[in-house]
């Protein structure tokens, strides 16, 4: 969702930025996993834009949909030995929903070079996200391929 015209693949990515959950390593895995799959998915769906108020929409989609998974993710509660981690991930998921409002402002401006810079932004935090995904090994959360250019707006 950045990238491009930016933008929307790529937040979607940023948004798979997502971890954890209730019990121990292995339960916790498995329910952070179900849950960075479920809206991945729902993320995924959402319309790849083609100008500035088609990006503005779909920011806005991605941004309310990351949301409502950290919002789930926050409600786990991961082994001890991964919960500074889990909480740096779920910082980045913050970062991530701030950054994807940030876009869609300002598609609604209709400016590109804050588009492409938030896009950079939006990459460099979706690169962070699933390295401590890794770390946490929550798969169904990291980005599954790198996000690629669009043409213009």
């Amino acid at each position: 969702m950045r990238r491009r015209a930016v933008a929307v693949a790529a937040l979607g990515a940023t948004l798979t930025v997502a971890a954890g959950c209730a019990g121990g390593g292995d339960g916790f895995r498995d329910d952070a996993n179900a849950i960075c799959a479920e809206f991945e998915a729902e993320i995924d769906a959402v319309e790849t834009p083609t100008s500035f108020d088609q990006l503005n929409e779909s920011a806005a989609q991605v941004a309310d949909l990351l949301e409502e998974a950290t919002a789930e993710l926050r409600e786990l509660d991961p082994p001890g030995d991964l919960e500074d981690a889990y909480g740096d991930w779920l910082d980045l998921n913050d970062a991530a929903v701030a950054n994807a409002r940030k876009i869609s402002d300002a598609a609604e401006q209709e400016d590109q070079a804050q588009i492409t810079e938030l896009a950079g932004l939006a990459e460099q935090n979706e690169q962070e996200a699933d390295a401590l995904a890794e770390q946490l090994d929550l798969d169904e959360c990291k980005t599954d391929e790198p996000a690629t250019e669009t043409s213009d707006r």
